[in-house]
């Protein structure tokens, strides 16, 4: 703050453009969906917009905002033996308005 009291930092624009723009887009998608959303399902939506997007990242990106309580972990759905567990995240209520 200023000596006035003033905010003379802009946080907003700030925390923007510190994030990873795939940090972004899950946390855009994650707000827009009407249910949690896989790593994989995040992966697939973001496929035709940036074709060397792994989901290793995807899934690793999705992990790293749960750690800080932006998304939150909902549901892990694990299938058949040898076959990888399938996290879902949504949006934490403390990230919504």
């Amino acid at each position: 703050m200023s000596p006035s009291g003033e905010d003379i930092i802009c946080w907003d624009v700030i925390a923007r453009a510190l994030m990873h723009p795939v940090k972004l887009q899950i946390i855009e998608e994650l707000a827009q969906a009407d249910r949690p959303l896989s790593p994989s399902e995040l992966h697939a939506n973001r496929q035709s917009d940036q074709a060397d997007l792994t989901l290793q990242a995807v899934n690793y990106h999705a992990e790293s905002l749960a750690k800080v309580g932006v998304t939150e972990v909902v549901d892990t759905d694990t299938p058949n033996l040898g076959t990888p567990a399938k996290t879902f995240y949504q949006l934490a209520s403390g990230a919504r308005t």
